[in-house]
């Protein structure tokens, strides 16, 4: 099983706060380029990294990286024990700005989410958050954790995966993502507007 981790490419990049335990609060106008690395797993024992590649080297001095943390991370909130034979197809350079790690780390949460053991509610809740990012490349709003968003942060957080499910035909999905964008904010505009374009194209079924 392979999981492509596409580079990303800041249009923008905003520091909008500070949060008390130190991370920032980003505002970040973003595309996902064709170019990525690869994440591959297989069933194993123990959890293993190997990274190949032409940018392997970069990461060769490094016991621990964001993939073993990402792993480690979801079996914890799983509940068990981290496994599983990891292969990272270095592509992208290190420490180049485009988002490398980060991806590879959502690429093995999105892979290790059908090979863990979990509850439907974070099976689904991940496969989400990973559809979003593929499939909508616009503005996004980055922040270190939901607590932090306001209402109307929150509000186009879920009209983005909305227009994500959408443009894939995932209607119902997208039906989803919008009510939870008006129930964040129930003046958001965009959110109604496109709720309404939803309907519109049901009817004319």
């Amino acid at each position: 099983m392979r999981e492509f981790a596409p580079a990303k490419i800041n249009l923008h990049l905003h520091v909008v706060g500070r949060r008390d335990d130190g991370y920032h609060l980003l505002d970040s106008l973003v595309v996902f380029g064709g170019a990525g690395d690869w994440l591959s797993v297989s069933p194993a024992d123990d959890l293993s990294l190997t990274v190949a590649g032409p940018f392997a080297t970069g990461l060769a001095s490094e016991a621990d990286n964001l993939v073993l943390r990402a792993a480690r991370g979801l079996a914890d909130v799983a509940g068990i024990r981290p496994t599983g034979a990891l292969v990272l197809e270095k592509n992208l350079p290190v420490a180049s700005g485009i988002g490398g790690g980060s991806a590879d780390a959502a690429a093995t949460l999105e892979r290790l989410n059908y090979v863990y053991p979990m509850d439907e509610e974070l099976h689904r809740h991940l496969g989400d958050l990973w559809f979003a990012q593929n499939n909508f490349h616009g503005a996004i709003r980055e922040y270190n954790a939901v607590i932090a968003m306001s209402p109307i942060d929150k509000a186009s957080a879920q009209f983005n995966a909305a227009r994500a499910y959408f443009a894939a035909g995932e209607k119902d999905k997208a039906e989803d993502h919008l009510l939870a964008s008006l129930e964040a904010a129930p003046d958001f505009r965009p959110a109604q507007k496109l709720l309404l374009q939803l309907k519109d194209s049901n009817e004319g079924k």
